[in-house]
């Protein structure tokens, strides 16, 4: 890795990149949250950000609704899911002359603080072996809902406390993340197979196998709201957590948190059957059985979208 600092030290280019499915009231929220950046830091210390936020409309449907001026717009007929619409984003932006300094990958259920990106574009620029800044993710009613997490051989720890510091962690969720150019364009974006879940964790755990850092900086703050695409779908969302466990275990092999896989594997449909919810237990060894098999990315499991 080079010595060179991976923003630029005043003034940093942002892509923020919003993926919306079929929620623009949140998305819209999303997008003026970001367009309210504040784009200098006088006498702070702070570098200041130039910012171009791009939605990607997945499974694009009309009508859609008008865009804050200098928002763009990329529509896709299908629904690529969280990291195949992201990674329509990056690229597009990634080709432009000049590219930007570095990407933002922000939920569209995510509402940043003005000072969000500066905050963490700044501690980038400060600090090259880091390959991903993440903010203190906060939860609607003003609790901490997420400062990262760390792997355990049999669990995820996920910290739910703000840090008094930068703190180092295994990964960050991918509700709000900023990468420097030079690391998203080496890490090649996120991995299409997981479609939705655990591509944030996945796409950490590459990073750091290439002697990048994580490191969430709680001075920068999202609300987020947390699982909003697949609403009260939580039939999709334990075949996705389940199926997509195995994938990453089978993924990076050994040395990976493998036990990640195996409780999800088996508490997540035996928890849900004692709360007697048997579509979803039912779901979730689907997921194990796919995951096993080496199934991946859309899978439709025949519940409507609510």
């Amino acid at each position: 890795m080079s010595d060179t600092p991976a923003v630029a030290p005043r003034t940093v280019t942002i892509a923020a990149i919003v993926v919306n499915w079929h929620d623009w009231p949140k998305t819209l929220a999303a997008v003026a949250s970001l367009t309210a950046s504040e784009s200098r830091m006088p006498d702070t210390g702070r570098v200041g950000v130039a910012v171009q936020v791009v939605v990607v409309d997945n499974e694009s449907t009309p009508p859609v609704p008008d865009l804050p001026p200098g928002v763009e717009l990329l529509c896709s007929p299908t629904n690529r899911g969280y990291a195949g619409g992201n990674n329509a984003g990056i690229r597009h932006m990634l080709a432009r002359d000049p590219a930007p300094d570095a990407i933002a990958i922000i939920n569209n259920d995510a509402v940043v603080a003005p000072d969000m990106l500066a905050e963490l574009a700044t501690y980038l620029g400060q600090h090259p072996d880091v390959g991903v800044a993440a903010p203190v993710l906060m939860a609607p009613d003003g609790g901490h809902a997420s400062s990262g997490g760390s792997w355990g051989f049999w669990r995820l720890t996920r910290y739910g406390e703000a840090p008094a510091g930068p703190r180092r962690v295994d990964f960050a969720i991918g509700a709000a993340l900023l990468v420097p150019r030079t690391v998203m364009e080496a890490a090649g974006g996120f991995d299409e197979r997981f479609f939705h879940y655990g591509e944030d964790l996945d796409f950490c755990f590459r990073l750091a196998a290439s002697g990048y850092g994580v490191v969430v900086v709680p001075t920068a703050q999202a609300v987020h709201a947390g699982h909003n695409s697949l609403g009260r779908r939580q039939d999709q969302l334990a075949y996705y957590v389940v199926r997509n466990a195995w994938l990453f275990a089978k993924k990076h092999g050994p040395g990976a948190p493998i036990g990640w896989a195996q409780v999800a594997a088996h508490l997540v449909p035996v928890r849900s059957w004692i709360r007697r919810r048997p579509t979803t237990a039912a779901a979730a060894w689907r997921g194990c059985w796919d995951g096993l098999r080496g199934i991946h990315g859309q899978v439709d499991i025949g519940h409507r979208r609510d």
